[in-house]
């Protein structure tokens, strides 16, 4: 079995964190057809112990909340930069 998976749905944001009244935006690509439901939660618990409260979330009233149409978006997984420099 290939140690290669492609997740059916992934998503990121454009940043790395916000502040109240910050705007983010999530990019989604999917392999799928069919649309995807989209909604906020705040995790309260994240916790994969067995013997621990497991993950429990809280969902959070959201504008953009609601079915959307699949789409692949394709991606180049990993970092780079850019940087500009006079020529040599």
């Amino acid at each position: 079995m290939s140690e290669n998976r492609i997740l059916p749905l992934a998503g990121y944001t454009d940043r790395l964190s916000a502040r109240p009244g910050d705007s983010v935006e999530v990019k989604v690509s999917s392999l799928g057809t069919t649309p995807y439901h989209a909604s906020l939660v705040r995790v309260l618990y994240a916790d994969p112990n067995p013997d621990g409260p497991g993950v429990q979330e809280e969902i959070v009233l959201a504008a953009f909340a609601g079915d959307y149409p699949s789409r692949e978006q394709k991606f180049c997984p990993g970092s780079y930069g850019v940087v500009e420099h006079p020529k040599i």
